[in-house]
């Protein structure tokens, strides 16, 4: 346990996309931290998306990514044209 100061945030999650719980006591902090909570200092830095490699797709799988994200795209579109759609 760290300090002596109440209350006392602890959080759960990254640094971006947290949770946090107040402890007011050193019982309510230590039931927390075995809960997995912890000092913002000590959280993980957000994870970022992992980056797609287009080219490996196929055509239908490109084109269903499009759709996905809400754009549009030709029938007769060809591969690169469709990267290129998803990369805008």
């Amino acid at each position: 346990m760290s300090g002596t100061e109440f209350p006392k945030m602890l959080y759960l999650g990254d640094k971006e996309s947290y949770s946090y719980q107040i402890a007011n006591n050193a019982d309510e902090e230590q039931q927390l931290r075995k809960a997995g909570l912890k000092d913002y200092v000590d959280l993980p830095n957000h994870k970022t998306q992992k980056t797609i490699d287009y080219d490996s797709l196929t055509k239908d799988e490109l084109q269903a990514l499009i759709t996905e994200q809400g754009k549009t795209f030709k029938s007769a579109d060809t591969k690169a044209e469709l990267i290129t759609i998803l990369e805008s």
